[in-house]
């Protein structure tokens, strides 16, 4: 029942930003990041469910974004202006902790 904003990710083949340090846990996602108005996360019922919502609001070729999108996970760095005092929702391929696993 927790609304929180989805993370949504676009893809688009954005260069990386001049000066910018990555490593395997820091990556650099080809793209821009954005997100929602607070959603419920009983609403996230499939990855196809979320990423729809991201296209909803955003256009083609957005998606909700992924623990792993830049390298290893923990975070990533893309182009975007997101609040940085807030959490929000985000999928993980790799283990059942999404809104939509039993």
């Amino acid at each position: 029942m927790t609304a929180l904003p989805v993370l949504c990710i676009k893809n688009d083949g954005s260069p990386t930003r001049a000066g910018l340090y990555t490593d395997f846990y820091s990556g650099w996602v080809h793209g821009h990041i954005a997100t929602t108005q607070p959603i419920p996360g009983t609403w996230l019922s499939s990855q196809a469910t979320a990423d729809q919502i991201c296209v909803n609001y955003f256009g083609t070729g957005w998606r909700m974004a992924e623990h792993h999108d830049g390298g290893g996970g923990w975070g990533f760095h893309a182009y975007g202006d997101i609040r940085n005092d807030t959490k929000f929702w985000v999928r993980i391929i790799n283990q059942p902790a999404n809104c939509w696993n039993p």
